[in-house]
């Protein structure tokens, strides 16, 4: 059965309003992700985490330098 134009027009509006129903519920979401995330650096420091990889990534090299020499 074909749609009056005021039950598309009604479904329109549903799906209007649905949409920014999730838009404003994932928008929340996302900034409640950044604060933690946020929260996370700050309390790590964000140039310890780049110290601590630097520091993972040469331990690595040198034991695969050391493999290679030693023919391990």
């Amino acid at each position: 059965m074909a749609q009056t134009k005021a039950e598309r027009d009604a479904n329109l509006d549903k799906l209007e309003t649905a949409t920014k129903i999730w838009f404003t519920k994932e928008q929340t979401r996302l900034d409640n992700e950044t604060k933690f995330l946020k929260a996370v650096q700050q309390g790590r420091g964000v140039g310890e985490l780049a110290s601590d990889n630097f520091e993972s990534a040469s331990l690595g090299v040198i034991d695969e330098i050391n493999a290679f020499l030693l023919l391990d």
